[in-house]
């Protein structure tokens, strides 16, 4: 039978999403430069952009398998004005 030591799964860089802040880089291993299983980024759109959903916050997940469980996010302008 085969474990898997959650302590060594990590995630590489996370997405870079356009017109947004990245919250949580702070928790990025100091030895390995990567990410830890089950680290949570939170993605802030900036003024007056929103991801494709409405909201202007977003997050992503180190998964199991060292992956984060989002691959694409986008800020867009809700308003020609505002951007």
């Amino acid at each position: 039978m085969w474990y898997i030591l959650l302590t060594d799964v990590y995630c590489s860089d996370p997405i870079n999403v356009a017109h947004s802040i990245v919250e949580g880089l702070e928790s990025r291993d100091p030895v390995t430069g990567l990410f830890k299983y089950a680290t949570v980024l939170r993605y802030d759109c900036e003024n007056g952009r929103r991801f494709e959903d409405g909201l202007t916050s977003n997050y992503i997940q180190c998964q199991l398998h060292g992956v984060w469980n989002q691959t694409h996010y986008t800020c867009q302008c809700k308003s020609a004005i505002l951007c």
